[in-house]
């Protein structure tokens, strides 16, 4: 992977353009591009150094819509236990919406919501 560094913003950023002119254009107007290995490791190269990745072999999935939505809704249920406790009228309101179960216990809600969440950050998967 190749990093392009622009020394006058501080900034960087991937680089995903590997058009020879624009990243000799680029060097020539200061932007400093980095290799980074697999295991982290950078080193300054020169724009004619910076190539394409070869190919699909190794390639990763970013983002799962799935992973995400459940890991939303899990942080979401934490929240919305968190809002119970700090703002009892919000829970008045959501019970008054048509749910027919008497109330729990905000703290045991909050609880049992934090839990869950942690499992899922154990499983393995996020990290």
């Amino acid at each position: 992977m190749y990093m392009a560094h622009d020394a006058l913003s501080n900034t960087e950023m991937q680089v995903s353009e590997f058009d020879p002119a624009l990243l000799a254009a680029a060097e020539a107007q200061g932007v400093i591009f980095v290799a980074v290995d697999a295991a982290g490791d950078r080193q300054i190269v020169r724009a004619c150094d910076v190539t394409p990745p070869s190919g699909v072999e190794g390639s990763f999935t970013l983002v799962e819509p799935v992973y995400v939505d459940d890991r939303m809704d899990a942080v979401l249920d934490v929240f919305d236990a968190m809002a119970a406790l700090i703002l009892p009228e919000s829970a008045t309101l959501s019970a008054s919406e048509g749910a027919t179960a008497p109330p729990r216990d905000p703290i045991e809600v909050f609880g049992e919501k934090l839990t869950a969440l942690r499992e899922i950050t154990k499983a393995g998967e996020s990290r």
